[in-house]
């Protein structure tokens, strides 16, 4: 799993703002995890 990038103040969770992680994984990887 990679990480792609932060959506900085991006949710608004009990009146703060809250930065999201933006993340990917590539299809040979996910199925090795799933073994």
């Amino acid at each position: 799993m990679t990480r792609d990038g932060v959506l900085r103040e991006s949710c608004l969770y009990r009146g703060e703002r809250h930065d999201s992680e933006i993340r990917s994984v590539l299809a040979p990887e996910w199925r090795a995890r799933k073994d």
